[in-house]
């Protein structure tokens, strides 16, 4: 709980940061780095690879529950053969319908894959949040080589009401957490005024009955004397 806590905090934390900071500049795919915190984004410049595109299916019971869109990204001056995935958009099936008219609003050059484009977004830290991402990746062998940047566009909404947004939800991740933390703090202080009643009522009850035994032991004492007195 405590750890949890502390992500979110952290994580609220750096996108407030972004926000003060503005939109990072501008740099190639194949030159980013991702920084080590909790929330991270960047603008890039890369080639969209229109032929790789691949619809990520969600499954429950083998029931249907949702959808996303990968779209493949290439190093700006990647040909074909020097064919390799450096970074993947993963799309919602409304980003996905917007993305071409986004796209083209963004082309600054053509390369020998596909249109290279100049755009902004988060930078996935969670290998689950990637997890069907790399499964579809699986699959294509040689063009696929060293890290891949998964990247969540600000498509559907600008970056400033992205990031609005996922600051609340981390504000309020956080707000629960501290409520639950308080909460297990509160039962934790619960049972152990329970627990010192119990000891308190255990001690009052042995000290009735040592005192009890004590009046019964003087009692037989001195019946013992009066009879032989008697």
């Amino acid at each position: 709980g405590v750890q949890m806590a502390g992500t979110s905090e952290q994580r609220a934390l750096d996108i407030q940061t972004a926000l003060d900071a503005g939109p990072p500049a501008a740099v190639a795919l194949n030159a980013y780095q991702r920084p080590d915190q909790k929330f991270a984004e960047g603008t890039f410049r890369a080639q969209v690879v229109t032929s790789e595109t691949t619809r990520l299916v969600d499954r429950t019971n083998g029931l249907k529950t949702g959808e996303d869109i990968m779209v493949g990204l290439a190093d700006p001056a990647a040909g074909d053969g020097l064919m390799s995935f450096k970074g993947i958009m993963i799309l919602s099936t409304a980003e996905f319908d917007a993305f071409p008219d986004w796209a083209m609003e963004r082309v600054v050059d053509f390369g020998e894959l596909g249109p290279v484009i100049e755009f902004s977004g988060s930078v996935s830290n969670s290998d689950g949040e990637a997890s069907h991402a790399k499964d579809a990746l699986a699959d294509r062998n040689g063009k696929v080589t060293g890290d891949v940047v998964y990247i969540s566009p600000y498509i559907v909404k600008t970056r400033e009401e992205t990031l609005a947004s996922a600051l609340k939800s981390a504000e309020n991740t956080q707000g629960n957490l501290n409520g639950v933390a308080a909460l297990i703090a509160l039962f934790g202080l619960g049972k152990l005024l329970i627990g010192q009643r119990i000891n308190k009522l255990h001690r009052s009850k042995v000290d009735d009955a040592i005192e009890r035994q004590m009046q019964q032991d003087a009692f037989d004492k001195q019946n013992q004397d009066g009879l032989r007195n008697f």
